[in-house]
């Protein structure tokens, strides 16, 4: 869990020691005996901590400019792209250990949007670092963080650590980071009854009532490709290793045709992921995107009205109506621009076309013409005046409503589909289109790559899900992973983690990794039918099928 408490600036001094001090002593009653393994308070230098940066220059000193308590704290910086406090010097044995300090960011967030706390643990006999990263929204404020090793990756327990590290990590802009009261405890055994149970994330709560077949269960299976490269001889072996989920990657007709009539005697749902950005060449409806350079890319400008009512509407409401007669259990936008193109709307990157920009200029009361900016003098302009956030926000607002005319389309057509999006980052475009998607009754899947694709499971997941939900965006998130960065051990353990503490878990099928074949379906048979015995769902699924059939809504809906 994460414990947030403001102090003000970093250049003040807490008023919030005593608090914390009780806190703690709260947290950690009841519990087996503990050992302090590390404890740096910074109150004495020269420090024991090692520094590295990313950028091209970076220090790290004790300083008395900032502290939390006491007269000091550790500070460190980098001009650009990131930098972390490594502390060896110890070896303990994992049992519930538990890391807490305070830390406090300095950072322009006009420019740098994307600033990550990084938190890191060396299992010494992997010699590996296991990491999990915490999304920065409040800068100069001193706040507290507390996790256990286990929350940083699934890998972690009963293993020796022997490092950890802190740090942060952003774009290409002056990070400072001080910290101050690092503590790693270690419990000396275990608690009666063995290992806790993880928490479960809000976004693993049974799916509203609505959905049927195997989308009534708290957590997903999924096993997502294009059909083109994977066989349907597959298909059998898959749910018969526990996988309950089809994700089909931009089907042909045909193609959904012959999977939907498989996964219907299977037993298995099927989602269909189609592109959320469609090349806006030869279609006169839809004018481009222009970038931060005023350049126009083959990218479409999706503010505009005509490309969801004339390009995306009639894709996705022909598979809404179909869904209503084969099993096709949802639909997932897949958010990720097409191979080739600039990186579409990320925070530097927004659409400035006239449209975009006029109506900036309306709705924000600026008494300035579009005519009077050039569409390579918009960017600069905005970053001048620090309104890039405010542009952010209002095409954020914008694109939602489109997204929410598009939903309401959609459930009246069939109410028990899943909506989402696939391959989900964490921009303003994603973020509108999931705010218009959802409703407080309605949550959309977010089946994302980051933060544990080639990383693993951490608390990442819950801390991404739950920052999500404190700006009202709905979401049940559903991690992924690739094949490639995993052995068969590995896998299963973050497999295990992610349905525990998520949506359930994806795996991308369509890259090989360094598990064979027969390995990944024994791997996936053992953690699928380990995870059913402990939520007591019985292997054999429910013999009813996801989205086919009538769309009339069930009691309770």
């Amino acid at each position: 869990m994460v414990s947030w408490y403001s102090s003000g600036s970093c250049s003040g001094r807490s008023s919030l020691g005593g608090v914390i001090a009780l806190s703690f002593a709260i947290s950690t009653a009841g519990l087996a005996a503990t050992k302090t393994v590390v404890y740096d308070d910074f109150e004495v230098a020269p420090t024991t901590w090692a520094f590295r940066s990313m950028g091209n220059t970076g220090s790290q000193i004790v300083s008395a400019e900032s502290a939390h308590q006491g007269k000091q704290s550790l500070q460190s910086e980098t001009d650009r792209w990131g930098m972390e406090n490594l502390r060896g010097g110890f070896r303990c044995r994992e049992a519930h250990s538990r890391l807490s300090f305070w830390y406090c960011a300095e950072y322009d967030e006009q420019l740098s949007s994307d600033v990550f706390l990084v938190l890191g643990l060396r299992s010494e006999g992997e010699r590996h670092v296991y990491k999990t990263q915490l999304r920065l929204t409040a800068p100069r404020e001193w706040q507290q963080i507390a996790v256990s090793a286990e929350d940083v990756s699934p890998r972690l327990v009963g293993a020796w650590i022997d490092q950890l590290i802190i740090g942060l990590r952003g774009p290409a802009t002056s990070l400072r980071l001080n910290l101050d009261e690092i503590c790693l405890e270690n419990q000396r055994k275990p608690s009666r009854g063995g290992k806790p149970t993880p928490e479960l994330s809000a976004g693993s709560a049974p799916p509203p009532a609505g959905y049927w077949g195997p989308l009534e269960r708290d957590a997903l299976r999924a096993a997502a490709f294009s059909p083109k490269e994977v066989s349907l001889d597959l298909a059998p072996r898959l749910a018969e290793a526990g996988i309950d989920t089809f994700i089909l990657v931009r089907p042909s007709d045909s193609e959904l045709a012959h999977w939907a009539g498989l996964s219907s005697a299977l037993h298995v749902a099927v989602l269909v992921a189609l592109p959320l950005f469609y090349d806006p060449a030869n279609r006169p409806e839809v004018h481009p995107a222009v970038f931060a350079d005023g350049v126009s890319e083959n990218l479409p400008c999706l503010m505009q009205e005509g490309y969801w009512d004339k390009v995306l509407a009639p894709l996705m409401e022909r598979l809404a109506q179909l869904s209503t007669v084969v099993p096709l259990s949802g639909i997932l936008l897949e958010s990720n621009s097409p191979e080739g193109a600039a990186p579409a709307h990320n925070p530097a990157d927004s659409c400035y076309c006239d449209e975009c920009f006029s109506r900036f200029l309306e709705l924000s009361q600026i008494k300035e013409r579009v005519e009077s900016f050039l569409p390579a003098e918009r960017w600069p302009w905005l970053r001048e005046n620090k309104l890039l956030s405010v542009y952010a926000e209002i095409l954020q607002r914008r694109l939602s409503l489109r997204a929410e005319l598009l939903r309401e389309r959609l459930l009246e057509l069939n109410p028990k589909l899943l909506l989402g999006l696939y391959g989900f980052e964490d921009r303003w475009i994603q973020r509108g289109v999931l705010a218009g998607l959802g409703t407080p009754s309605y949550s959309p899947a977010i089946v994302a790559r980051e933060p544990t694709t080639t990383n693993g499971y951490s608390i990442a997941v819950k801390w991404e899900s739950d920052r999500l939900k404190t700006e009202k965006i709905a979401n049940r998130w559903l991690p992924g992973f690739d094949l490639n960065p995993f052995n068969p051990l590995e896998l299963a353990a973050n497999l295990s983690a992610s349905s525990k503490g998520s949506f359930g878990y994806w795996i991308d099928l369509r890259e090989p990794g360094k598990v064979p074949p027969e390995k990944l379906l024994e791997v996936l048979h053992r953690v699928n039918a380990r995870l059913s015995e402990s939520v007591g769902v019985n292997a054999n699924r429910s013999k009813s099928v996801t989205g086919s059939g009538s769309s009339k809504k069930r009691e309770g809906q």
